[in-house]
């Protein structure tokens, strides 16, 4: 919607894959493991990737941008992941962990809407899997005046964030 003029400003992954769209960096965030408490790695506080080469994985399909960075980090570790389920949604991967012995690799921030908060989140290392989240617009589009104040909210809401 931002790229076809649809969207005046949008909030998405940074960098941006397209020449039509400007971006400016609102934070980064680190994409972790995480296993149950029974999980042979959770009383581990960080992990290199390369620990994972024949751990169960269960990951997002890869039509999500999350899961393609996870591959692409898998690679640059020379990792071959064993990937055991894939499902659309980050409540059910939890869900599926919080009941099993496998683990899954997603946003820390993603830990966040678990209701049980018994995951363990394990920092990757070698490379630590990492996304920016930006704000978003087409570049040379019109901002209104309604669109700039929400991106000032916006940034003033991650700042707060971010401090605490």
């Amino acid at each position: 919607g931002v790229r076809s003029g649809l969207l005046e400003v949008g909030i998405g992954f940074v960098p941006v894959a397209s020449e039509r769209i400007e971006s400016q960096a609102l934070f980064e965030e680190d994409l972790v493991l995480i296993v149950s408490p029974r999980h042979r790695f959770a009383h581990r506080r960080q992990l290199s990737l390369s620990a994972l080469t024949k751990e169960s994985l269960i990951l997002l399909s890869e039509k999500f941008c999350t899961r393609r960075l996870v591959n692409a980090s898998f690679e640059q570790a020379s990792v071959q992941p064993k990937v055991i389920v894939e499902m659309n949604s980050i409540e059910g991967i939890l869900a599926t962990v919080r009941r099993s012995n496998l683990a899954t690799v997603l946003p820390r921030l993603s830990l966040g809407l678990a209701r049980n908060q018994t995951l363990r989140a394990i920092t990757l290392k070698n490379p630590t899997p990492r996304r920016g989240i930006g704000l978003l617009w087409k570049k040379g589009g019109y901002r209104s005046g309604a669109a700039k104040a929400l991106t000032d909210q916006v940034r003033a809401v991650v700042g707060e964030h971010w401090r605490s």
